[in-house]
């Protein structure tokens, strides 16, 4: 997958990164071994291009619950 301006969401980051961030973000739960992830994942690298000035886009990879 090309460099994007998607990364990592550890779950201690959350609340600072999701819940109080001034601007709309994406979060896309991963899993590598769900086939709808992998079929998604292109189609959220690409949204994450096209509105990187506009919206935050972590990914959670792994599919893990995340840690509050």
């Amino acid at each position: 997958m090309p460099e994007t301006t998607v990364r990592e969401l550890k779950g201690t980051d959350w609340e600072k990164t999701v819940e109080k961030n001034s601007l709309p973000v994406a979060v896309m739960f991963y899993s590598p071994t769900c086939s709808h992830c992998k079929t998604m994942e292109p189609y959220f690298h690409t949204y994450a291009e096209e509105y990187a000035e506009d919206a935050l886009c972590p990914a959670e990879p792994g599919g893990k619950s995340v840690d509050r």
